[in-house]
Protein backbone atom coordinates (compact mmCIF):
# COMPACT_ATOMS: atom_id res chain seq x y z
CA UNK A 1 0.00 0.00 0.00
CA UNK A 2 2.86 2.57 0.76
CA UNK A 3 3.89 1.63 -2.81
CA UNK A 4 0.92 1.38 -5.16
CA UNK A 5 -2.54 3.25 -4.96
CA UNK A 6 -5.50 0.36 -3.98
CA UNK A 7 -7.83 -0.39 -5.04
CA UNK A 8 -6.62 -1.33 -8.92
CA UNK A 9 -3.34 -2.28 -7.48
CA UNK A 10 -2.44 -3.70 -10.71
CA UNK A 11 -2.98 -1.33 -13.09
CA UNK A 12 -0.55 1.44 -10.61
CA UNK A 13 2.12 -1.50 -10.55
CA UNK A 14 1.48 -1.54 -14.86
CA UNK A 15 1.80 2.09 -14.80
CA UNK A 16 4.87 2.27 -12.36
CA UNK A 17 7.23 1.12 -14.11
CA UNK A 18 10.32 3.10 -14.38
CA UNK A 19 11.11 1.10 -17.10
CA UNK A 20 8.30 -0.34 -19.82
CA UNK A 21 11.11 -3.04 -21.36
CA UNK A 22 11.59 -4.27 -17.35
CA UNK A 23 8.00 -4.93 -17.54
CA UNK A 24 8.02 -6.49 -21.04
CA UNK A 25 11.01 -8.65 -20.14
CA UNK A 26 9.46 -9.96 -17.31
CA UNK A 27 6.10 -10.80 -18.50
CA UNK A 28 7.48 -13.02 -21.71
CA UNK A 29 9.76 -14.80 -19.19
CA UNK A 30 6.63 -15.66 -16.82
CA UNK A 31 4.66 -16.57 -20.12
CA UNK A 32 7.61 -18.50 -21.08
CA UNK A 33 8.59 -20.14 -17.75
CA UNK A 34 5.25 -20.05 -15.59
CA UNK A 35 7.26 -18.68 -13.08
CA UNK A 36 9.77 -16.29 -12.01
CA UNK A 37 11.57 -15.48 -9.30
CA UNK A 38 13.50 -12.50 -7.90
CA UNK A 39 13.16 -10.80 -11.03
CA UNK A 40 14.61 -7.20 -10.30
CA UNK A 41 12.68 -4.02 -11.39
CA UNK A 42 12.81 -0.13 -10.98
CA UNK A 43 9.29 1.56 -9.87
CA UNK A 44 8.13 4.79 -9.58
CA UNK A 45 6.67 5.40 -5.93
CA UNK A 46 3.77 7.73 -4.71
CA UNK A 47 6.22 10.16 -3.86
CA UNK A 48 7.97 10.56 -6.75
CA UNK A 49 11.11 8.91 -5.61
CA UNK A 50 12.56 5.60 -7.61
CA UNK A 51 11.34 2.01 -5.55
CA UNK A 52 14.01 -1.06 -6.21
CA UNK A 53 12.04 -4.37 -5.88
CA UNK A 54 12.23 -7.81 -6.85
CA UNK A 55 9.23 -9.56 -8.16
CA UNK A 56 8.19 -13.12 -7.66
CA UNK A 57 5.46 -14.73 -9.65
CA UNK A 58 4.04 -17.90 -10.68
CA UNK A 59 0.89 -18.30 -13.60
CA UNK A 60 -1.83 -20.80 -12.12
CA UNK A 61 -3.62 -22.02 -15.17
CA UNK A 62 -6.83 -24.19 -15.66
CA UNK A 63 -7.10 -27.94 -16.39
CA UNK A 64 -8.25 -26.43 -19.94
CA UNK A 65 -4.48 -25.12 -19.77
CA UNK A 66 -6.49 -21.42 -19.87
CA UNK A 67 -4.58 -18.64 -17.65
CA UNK A 68 -6.42 -18.32 -14.49
CA UNK A 69 -4.45 -15.76 -12.48
CA UNK A 70 -0.81 -14.93 -11.31
CA UNK A 71 0.14 -14.75 -8.11
CA UNK A 72 2.55 -11.94 -7.58
CA UNK A 73 5.12 -11.24 -4.71
CA UNK A 74 6.80 -7.38 -4.66
CA UNK A 75 9.40 -7.13 -2.40
CA UNK A 76 10.69 -3.70 -1.94
CA UNK A 77 14.46 -3.40 -1.71
CA UNK A 78 15.65 -0.10 -1.89
CA UNK A 79 16.82 0.58 1.77
CA UNK A 80 19.23 -2.71 0.94
CA UNK A 81 20.12 -1.49 -2.53
CA UNK A 82 21.42 1.78 -0.90
CA UNK A 83 23.01 0.24 1.91
CA UNK A 84 25.30 -2.20 -0.88
CA UNK A 85 26.14 1.19 -2.77
CA UNK A 86 26.97 2.77 0.29
CA UNK A 87 29.28 -0.15 0.78
CA UNK A 88 30.48 -0.28 -2.34
CA UNK A 89 31.18 3.61 -2.53
CA UNK A 90 33.16 3.44 1.36
CA UNK A 91 34.76 0.42 -0.67
CA UNK A 92 36.07 2.56 -2.87
CA UNK A 93 37.35 5.19 -0.99
CA UNK A 94 39.29 3.11 0.82
CA UNK A 95 40.89 1.19 -1.77
CA UNK A 96 41.74 4.97 -3.38
CA UNK A 97 43.14 6.86 -0.16
CA UNK A 98 46.53 7.18 0.48
CA UNK A 99 46.61 6.11 3.60
CA UNK A 100 47.54 2.69 4.85
CA UNK A 101 44.51 1.03 5.46
CA UNK A 102 43.81 -2.71 6.85
CA UNK A 103 41.78 -5.16 8.33
CA UNK A 104 42.69 -8.05 10.67
CA UNK A 105 41.60 -10.56 13.09
CA UNK A 106 42.16 -11.35 16.79
CA UNK A 107 44.82 -13.28 16.53
CA UNK A 108 47.24 -10.71 14.40
CA UNK A 109 46.27 -12.39 10.54
CA UNK A 110 45.90 -9.43 8.07
CA UNK A 111 42.88 -10.23 6.14
CA UNK A 112 42.47 -6.99 3.83
CA UNK A 113 45.19 -4.46 3.21
CA UNK A 114 44.35 -1.74 0.40
CA UNK A 115 46.16 -0.19 -2.24
CA UNK A 116 48.48 2.15 -0.38
CA UNK A 117 48.97 -0.65 1.96
CA UNK A 118 50.25 -3.05 -0.44
CA UNK A 119 52.02 -0.37 -2.39
CA UNK A 120 54.00 1.16 0.64
CA UNK A 121 54.77 -2.44 1.60
CA UNK A 122 56.13 -3.44 -1.61
CA UNK A 123 58.23 0.40 -1.74
CA UNK A 124 59.78 0.39 1.45
CA UNK A 125 59.85 -3.70 3.22
CA UNK A 126 59.14 -6.68 0.82
CA UNK A 127 57.66 -7.71 -2.23
CA UNK A 128 56.05 -10.66 -0.16
CA UNK A 129 52.89 -10.59 0.61
CA UNK A 130 52.30 -10.21 4.35
CA UNK A 131 49.84 -12.60 6.18
CA UNK A 132 50.63 -12.05 10.20
CA UNK A 133 51.11 -8.07 11.82
CA UNK A 134 53.85 -9.84 13.71
CA UNK A 135 55.72 -10.06 10.19
CA UNK A 136 55.81 -5.87 10.31
CA UNK A 137 56.38 -5.09 14.00
CA UNK A 138 59.03 -6.16 16.06
CA UNK A 139 58.00 -8.50 19.24
CA UNK A 140 57.87 -5.00 21.76
CA UNK A 141 55.78 -3.21 19.34
CA UNK A 142 53.50 -6.24 18.88
CA UNK A 143 53.40 -7.39 22.51
CA UNK A 144 52.54 -3.49 23.52
CA UNK A 145 49.64 -3.35 20.56
CA UNK A 146 48.34 -6.71 21.27
CA UNK A 147 48.11 -5.67 25.30
CA UNK A 148 46.15 -2.22 24.16
CA UNK A 149 43.78 -4.07 21.72
CA UNK A 150 42.80 -6.48 24.58
CA UNK A 151 42.38 -3.82 27.44
CA UNK A 152 40.67 -0.96 25.89
CA UNK A 153 39.57 -1.78 22.42
CA UNK A 154 41.66 0.89 20.80
CA UNK A 155 45.11 2.26 20.45
CA UNK A 156 47.03 5.15 18.47
CA UNK A 157 50.72 5.95 18.84
CA UNK A 158 53.66 5.33 16.88
CA UNK A 159 54.88 2.43 15.36
CA UNK A 160 58.36 1.20 13.77
CA UNK A 161 59.04 -0.94 11.08
CA UNK A 162 62.00 -2.24 9.43
CA UNK A 163 62.19 -1.19 6.18
CA UNK A 164 64.87 -2.48 3.49
CA UNK A 165 67.25 0.25 3.69
CA UNK A 166 66.17 1.95 7.06
CA UNK A 167 62.93 1.78 9.44
CA UNK A 168 60.28 3.44 9.02
CA UNK A 169 58.10 5.63 11.29
CA UNK A 170 54.22 4.99 11.17
CA UNK A 171 51.40 7.44 13.03
CA UNK A 172 48.87 4.39 13.55
CA UNK A 173 45.47 3.86 14.96
CA UNK A 174 43.62 0.39 15.59
CA UNK A 175 40.17 0.49 16.84
CA UNK A 176 38.43 -3.42 17.57
CA UNK A 177 35.00 -3.78 15.35
CA UNK A 178 32.66 -6.24 17.27
CA UNK A 179 29.93 -8.10 15.64
CA UNK A 180 28.16 -10.58 17.91
CA UNK A 181 30.69 -12.59 19.24
CA UNK A 182 33.39 -12.11 16.13
CA UNK A 183 35.31 -9.15 16.08
CA UNK A 184 38.10 -7.35 13.73
CA UNK A 185 40.92 -4.70 14.05
CA UNK A 186 40.76 -2.45 11.71
CA UNK A 187 44.17 0.11 11.38
CA UNK A 188 45.40 3.04 9.44
CA UNK A 189 48.73 4.26 9.40
CA UNK A 190 50.56 7.69 7.68
CA UNK A 191 54.30 7.18 7.09
CA UNK A 192 55.60 10.07 8.62
CA UNK A 193 59.48 8.86 8.39
CA UNK A 194 60.38 12.09 6.26
CA UNK A 195 58.32 14.04 8.96
CA UNK A 196 59.97 12.94 11.98
CA UNK A 197 63.10 12.91 10.26
CA UNK A 198 62.82 17.07 9.28
CA UNK A 199 61.61 17.52 12.96
CA UNK A 200 64.62 15.98 14.21
CA UNK A 201 66.39 18.06 12.15
CA UNK A 202 64.51 21.11 13.03
CA UNK A 203 65.09 20.53 16.64
CA UNK A 204 68.68 19.57 16.35
CA UNK A 205 68.81 23.29 14.24
CA UNK A 206 67.26 25.12 17.15
CA UNK A 207 69.59 23.15 19.58
CA UNK A 208 72.84 23.79 17.25
CA UNK A 209 71.21 28.02 17.54
CA UNK A 210 71.14 27.90 21.12
CA UNK A 211 74.74 26.29 21.64
CA UNK A 212 75.98 28.97 18.50
CA UNK A 213 74.58 31.80 20.24
CA UNK A 214 76.36 30.56 23.67
CA UNK A 215 79.27 30.07 21.94
CA UNK A 216 79.49 33.16 19.98
CA UNK A 217 78.89 34.62 23.60
CA UNK A 218 81.55 32.57 24.87
CA UNK A 219 84.26 33.84 22.31
CA UNK A 220 83.39 37.80 21.90
CA UNK A 221 82.83 37.94 25.64
CA UNK A 222 86.25 36.60 26.89
CA UNK A 223 88.75 38.89 24.21
CA UNK A 224 85.77 42.03 24.96
CA UNK A 225 86.68 41.16 28.43
CA UNK A 226 90.17 41.88 27.86
CA UNK A 227 89.34 44.70 25.97
CA UNK A 228 86.99 46.80 28.20
CA UNK A 229 89.47 45.97 31.18
CA UNK A 230 92.38 47.49 30.08
CA UNK A 231 91.05 50.10 28.42
CA UNK A 232 89.56 50.98 31.61
CA UNK A 233 92.73 50.65 33.49
CA UNK A 234 94.45 52.93 30.90
CA UNK A 235 91.85 55.29 31.22
CA UNK A 236 91.34 55.23 34.70
CA UNK A 237 95.17 54.74 36.37
CA UNK A 238 97.00 55.94 32.90
CA UNK A 239 99.78 58.12 35.03
CA UNK A 240 100.64 55.20 37.09
CA UNK A 241 101.85 52.93 34.00
CA UNK A 242 105.10 53.44 32.56
CA UNK A 243 105.95 53.41 28.95
CA UNK A 244 106.65 50.33 28.70
CA UNK A 245 103.52 48.80 30.62
CA UNK A 246 101.36 51.29 28.51
CA UNK A 247 102.86 49.82 25.05
CA UNK A 248 101.70 46.29 26.40
CA UNK A 249 98.34 46.73 27.65
CA UNK A 250 97.74 48.80 24.13
CA UNK A 251 99.25 45.36 21.90
CA UNK A 252 96.89 43.68 24.45
CA UNK A 253 94.16 45.60 23.24
CA UNK A 254 95.03 45.73 19.81
CA UNK A 255 95.22 41.70 20.05
CA UNK A 256 92.18 41.19 21.44
CA UNK A 257 90.09 43.30 19.07
CA UNK A 258 91.66 41.34 16.40
CA UNK A 259 90.25 38.08 17.18
CA UNK A 260 86.92 39.65 17.58
CA UNK A 261 86.98 40.70 14.06
CA UNK A 262 88.35 37.85 13.02
CA UNK A 263 85.13 36.22 14.52
CA UNK A 264 82.68 38.54 13.03
CA UNK A 265 84.51 38.28 9.59
CA UNK A 266 83.78 34.92 9.54
CA UNK A 267 80.04 35.44 10.71
CA UNK A 268 79.66 37.49 7.82
CA UNK A 269 81.29 35.62 5.41
CA UNK A 270 78.86 33.04 6.36
CA UNK A 271 75.73 35.50 6.08
CA UNK A 272 76.77 36.88 2.58
CA UNK A 273 77.28 33.21 1.27
CA UNK A 274 73.83 32.19 2.56
CA UNK A 275 72.75 35.41 0.59
CA UNK A 276 74.65 34.37 -2.61
CA UNK A 277 76.36 38.24 -1.97
CA UNK A 278 80.02 37.23 -1.55
CA UNK A 279 81.67 39.14 -4.48
CA UNK A 280 85.50 37.36 -5.39
CA UNK A 281 88.19 39.21 -6.96
CA UNK A 282 90.71 36.78 -8.57
CA UNK A 283 93.85 38.10 -9.25
CA UNK A 284 97.69 36.58 -8.96
CA UNK A 285 98.09 36.20 -4.86
CA UNK A 286 101.62 35.71 -3.48
CA UNK A 287 101.20 32.80 -1.10
CA UNK A 288 104.24 32.90 0.74
CA UNK A 289 103.35 36.82 1.79
CA UNK A 290 100.01 35.56 2.67
CA UNK A 291 100.79 33.20 4.98
CA UNK A 292 103.02 35.39 6.57
CA UNK A 293 100.24 38.16 6.79
CA UNK A 294 97.83 35.60 8.18
CA UNK A 295 100.78 34.64 10.80
CA UNK A 296 100.77 38.83 11.87
CA UNK A 297 97.48 38.80 12.38
CA UNK A 298 96.91 36.18 14.84
CA UNK A 299 97.64 36.69 18.61
CA UNK A 300 100.74 35.27 20.21
CA UNK A 301 98.65 33.10 22.08
CA UNK A 302 97.31 31.42 19.13
CA UNK A 303 100.74 31.79 16.88
CA UNK A 304 101.95 27.81 17.65
CA UNK A 305 105.29 27.62 19.00
CA UNK A 306 106.44 25.10 16.66
CA UNK A 307 105.58 26.60 13.25
CA UNK A 308 107.20 26.27 10.33
CA UNK A 309 106.48 28.40 6.49
CA UNK A 310 107.27 26.74 3.61
CA UNK A 311 104.98 28.34 1.39
CA UNK A 312 105.48 29.68 -1.72
CA UNK A 313 104.61 29.76 -5.04
CA UNK A 314 101.63 31.72 -6.80
CA UNK A 315 98.09 31.45 -7.28
CA UNK A 316 94.86 32.76 -8.45
CA UNK A 317 92.30 33.83 -5.63
CA UNK A 318 91.66 36.68 -3.82
CA UNK A 319 94.13 37.46 -1.19
CA UNK A 320 92.31 38.61 1.54
CA UNK A 321 89.88 35.28 1.56
CA UNK A 322 93.08 33.07 0.87
CA UNK A 323 94.46 34.61 3.74
CA UNK A 324 91.38 34.59 5.82
CA UNK A 325 91.60 30.38 5.18
CA UNK A 326 95.38 30.25 6.16
CA UNK A 327 94.06 32.41 9.14
CA UNK A 328 91.47 30.02 10.52
CA UNK A 329 93.47 26.39 9.10
CA UNK A 330 96.93 27.46 11.57
CA UNK A 331 94.18 28.92 14.88
CA UNK A 332 92.59 25.67 14.16
CA UNK A 333 95.82 23.87 14.32
CA UNK A 334 96.82 25.48 17.12
CA UNK A 335 93.83 24.83 19.32
CA UNK A 336 93.40 21.33 18.47
CA UNK A 337 96.01 19.93 16.78
CA UNK A 338 99.73 19.26 18.09
CA UNK A 339 102.57 21.41 18.92
CA UNK A 340 104.36 20.85 15.76
CA UNK A 341 102.54 23.09 13.01
CA UNK A 342 104.21 23.21 9.27
CA UNK A 343 102.94 25.13 6.24
CA UNK A 344 104.07 23.90 3.28
CA UNK A 345 102.65 23.98 -0.63
CA UNK A 346 103.28 22.80 -4.25
CA UNK A 347 102.01 22.23 -7.55
CA UNK A 348 100.60 19.66 -9.74
CA UNK A 349 98.21 19.53 -12.57
CA UNK A 350 97.69 22.93 -12.94
CA UNK A 351 96.80 23.49 -9.37
CA UNK A 352 98.58 24.95 -6.26
CA UNK A 353 98.52 23.27 -2.93
CA UNK A 354 98.94 24.86 0.47
CA UNK A 355 99.23 21.82 3.76
CA UNK A 356 98.62 23.08 7.18
CA UNK A 357 99.61 20.27 8.86
CA UNK A 358 99.89 19.28 12.97
CA UNK A 359 101.53 16.52 14.68
CA UNK A 360 98.26 16.03 17.46
CA UNK A 361 95.45 13.01 17.37
CA UNK A 362 93.09 14.78 14.74
CA UNK A 363 89.37 14.54 14.16
CA UNK A 364 87.42 11.30 15.54
CA UNK A 365 86.50 9.42 12.60
CA UNK A 366 83.04 9.48 13.40
CA UNK A 367 83.43 13.61 13.03
CA UNK A 368 85.32 13.36 10.41
CA UNK A 369 82.81 14.20 7.61
CA UNK A 370 80.86 16.46 9.74
CA UNK A 371 83.97 19.25 10.57
CA UNK A 372 83.23 21.35 7.70
CA UNK A 373 79.81 21.77 7.87
CA UNK A 374 78.70 24.71 8.89
CA UNK A 375 78.48 25.69 13.35
CA UNK A 376 80.20 21.73 13.52
CA UNK A 377 82.61 22.08 16.52
CA UNK A 378 85.37 20.56 18.44
CA UNK A 379 87.39 20.84 21.36
CA UNK A 380 90.86 19.31 22.10
CA UNK A 381 90.16 18.43 25.62
CA UNK A 382 87.01 19.02 28.37
CA UNK A 383 89.03 22.04 29.56
CA UNK A 384 88.97 23.72 26.10
CA UNK A 385 85.75 25.24 25.30
CA UNK A 386 84.53 24.81 21.76
CA UNK A 387 85.41 27.26 19.09
CA UNK A 388 81.81 28.66 17.20
CA UNK A 389 82.39 26.32 14.61
CA UNK A 390 81.97 28.37 11.25
CA UNK A 391 85.80 29.04 10.20
CA UNK A 392 86.55 25.29 8.61
CA UNK A 393 82.64 25.83 7.07
CA UNK A 394 83.70 29.41 5.89
CA UNK A 395 87.30 28.51 4.63
CA UNK A 396 85.81 25.46 1.89
CA UNK A 397 83.07 27.93 1.01
CA UNK A 398 85.44 30.40 -0.04
CA UNK A 399 88.23 27.83 -1.99
CA UNK A 400 85.03 26.31 -4.15
CA UNK A 401 83.48 29.55 -4.92
CA UNK A 402 87.72 30.80 -5.82
CA UNK A 403 87.65 27.34 -8.09
CA UNK A 404 89.33 25.36 -5.46
CA UNK A 405 88.80 22.76 -2.18
CA UNK A 406 89.87 22.44 1.33
CA UNK A 407 90.10 18.89 2.45
CA UNK A 408 91.24 17.32 5.33
CA UNK A 409 92.76 13.63 5.88
CA UNK A 410 95.11 11.88 8.10
CA UNK A 411 98.10 10.98 6.79
CA UNK A 412 101.31 10.05 8.14
CA UNK A 413 100.88 10.44 11.90
CA UNK A 414 99.43 14.15 11.02
CA UNK A 415 96.60 16.15 10.64
CA UNK A 416 96.35 17.73 7.40
CA UNK A 417 94.49 20.20 5.51
CA UNK A 418 94.82 21.05 2.14
CA UNK A 419 93.82 24.50 0.33
CA UNK A 420 93.87 23.94 -3.24
CA UNK A 421 93.62 26.56 -5.77
CA UNK A 422 93.78 27.09 -9.39
CA UNK A 423 97.11 28.57 -10.49
CA UNK A 424 95.86 30.39 -13.32
CA UNK A 425 92.31 32.01 -13.74
CA UNK A 426 89.46 29.24 -14.06
CA UNK A 427 88.02 28.84 -17.14
CA UNK A 428 84.06 30.55 -16.55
Amino acid sequence: SNLFDNPTIGEQVVRRYADPGQRQEFVEALLRDGIVQNFEASFASRGGDRVEALISANAVHADSGDLRYIETAITDITALRRTESERELLARVIESTSDLVALGNGDGSIQYANAAARAWTKLYVTDDDYTHSAQLLSVDDYDLLQNALQTTGEWSGMLTVEGRNAPRTLSSSFQVLRTGDSYTIASIARDITEEAETQRQLEDLLMAKDELVASISHEIRTPLSVVLGLASELRDRHDQFDSATHDELTALIAEQGQEMAHIVEDLLVAARADAGSIILGLVPVDLRGESEAALRSISDAERPEGLVNNVAGVCMGDPGRVRQIMRNLIINASRYGGEQVRLASYSSGGMVSVEVADNGSGVPPENADAIFEPFARARRDDTQPASIGIGLSVSRDLANRMGGNLTYQRRAGETVFTLTLPGSIPAS
